[in-house]
């Protein structure tokens, strides 16, 4: 059972009382899948650009309380949603949550619409899953009570009076008087107990993931939902001024190569900064993985190019995976006209990456998942988002309690590639921001995967 909520007050006082029931339905039932925000009510409303952020507060509350939630609309609201929301804020975590789009035309089992979604509900009411949501909530032990955190609550002080404190907490005064029925003309009391309700981000780190040890992290990390950050990088970032970027990422992922720069046939020219890069990020304690462009129009052809990236790889360990990047013009042209030979050449790359002791992985963007989202049964995929990846970001920008696992349901989608526009201190110009899932080094670790090769 999953449920579908829909609010009739667009005001955050009403969110968070929303955000209340649905906790105690959660602690009465079994919500085996997602809890989802329906925005049809948003889009009825001349302020639908503010009433964005309503359904973000919904998401991230819920997310820090342990819940799988996301969004739930028609194709055309969904889109609209999508426009006006990414208008009025950078930081676009609403791209990150799930999604069920509502289809109207009968006969139709997919949308249009270009972010992010599992779900699709048929115009008969069917609803289809790209996953076994419930398999995926039940193993991340989410929507589960155990996982709610206490209300803040702030002690009324000598002097206080309620706007003053709404102030304090960025919070509207006639909300937080609605939310604790406080009455108009009522005054508060020294010692009165205030609940904050938009103040749920100062969390002890245990109470969120208590099986992880955060006490290893040697490097900043936005992991109170379940993500880490990094960039990845390549010759045209030029040099990096590492020091300072290992103050602000979790990990990063380096260009090896690009198969079509060949000397001669045995030759391949390395990224130009690929080896400073990889010193650096030993150097200053970064985990690290690599990606490559395959050029293979053969299995021959990608067993000899897996072969080659494991040469160039054998002295180093790599925390993240070494990722294959499909979207040559060679390999969309295989997967498009002979998928079954493209599904060959996958598998030939990732069969000799793995046997030789790497943790093997796919590059691509979301459009082409689509059509090859079979393999994710079987490899780890990096995508790309289709909302935010030209947009202007940086780590700053974000508040840890944006970002939860939820797009990347289990380790084989397990990074997100966000923006190609990323602003990241000790790098001069662009350069790509992702965040992935913290389980993923915990898999390549437990797996063997990151021990010193040579």
């Amino acid at each position: 059972m999953g449920l579908i909520v829909s609010p009739t007050d667009c005001t955050y006082a009403s969110i968070y009382k929303t955000i209340d029931k649905v906790k105690e339905i959660v602690e009465n039932y079994s919500i085996t899948y997602p809890i989802l925000y329906d925005i049809t009510a948003l889009m009825n409303y001349d302020v639908v650009r503010a009433n964005c952020l309503l359904a973000e507060e919904f998401c991230n509350k819920l997310t820090a309380n342990g819940c799988y939630v996301g969004l739930y609309g028609s194709e055309s609201d969904m889109k609209e949603f999508s426009s006006k929301y990414a208008d009025i804020t950078l930081t676009n975590s609403i791209d990150l949550y799930d999604k069920m789009i509502s289809l109207n035309k009968k006969d139709s089992y997919t949308s249009d619409y270009e972010g992010s979604y599992t779900m699709v509900q048929l115009s008969n009411g069917v609803v289809l899953c790209s996953y076994d949501l419930a398999l995926i909530i039940e193993s991340n032990k989410l929507n589960s009570s155990s996982s709610f955190i206490p209300e803040f609550k702030y002690v009324v002080q000598e002097g206080d009076y309620l706007e003053r404190i709404a102030n304090n907490y960025q919070i509207k005064v006639d909300d937080l008087a609605d939310y604790n029925n406080i009455s108009s003309g009522d005054l508060i009391q020294v010692g009165e107990n205030i609940i904050i309700p938009n103040n749920y981000t100062n969390l002890e780190i245990e109470s969120i993931d208590k099986d992880y040890d955060f006490s290893s992290l040697e490097v900043p990390s936005e992991t109170l939902n379940g993500l880490v950050k990094g960039i990845d990088v390549s010759e045209y970032q030029g040099d990096i001024e590492w020091v300072e970027v290992s103050n602000s990422v979790d990990f990063a992922i380096l260009r090896l190569c690009d198969f079509c720069n060949r000397t001669t046939d045995d030759d391949i020219v390395l990224d130009n900064k690929f080896l400073f890069n990889m010193n650096a990020c030993e150097l200053f304690d970064i985990p690290v993985g690599v990606y490559y462009f395959s050029r293979a129009t053969t299995p021959k052809e990608a067993k000899k190019e897996a072969l080659f990236v494991a040469d160039k790889l054998k002295s180093y360990s790599l925390e993240y995976p070494v990722y294959m990047d499909c979207e040559t013009d060679e390999l969309n042209e295989l997967m498009k006209n002979n998928p079954s030979k493209f599904e060959d050449i996958v598998n030939t790359s990732m069969g000799v990456l793995e046997s030789e002791g790497y943790f093997a992985g796919i590059y691509c963007n979301k459009s082409y998942f689509d059509n090859i989202s079979y393999l994710s049964d079987r490899y780890s995929f990096w995508l790309t988002s289709n909302e935010s990846y030209g947009e202007s970001v940086s780590f700053d920008r974000f508040s840890t309690r944006c970002f939860p696992v939820l797009y990347m349901p289990n380790n084989n989608q397990s990074m997100y590639q966000y923006s190609s526009k990323g602003v990241v201190n000790g790098i001069s110009g662009d350069v790509d921001i992702n965040y992935s899932v913290k389980t993923l080094q915990k898999v390549i670790h437990a797996g063997g995967f990151d021990k010193p090769k040579e």
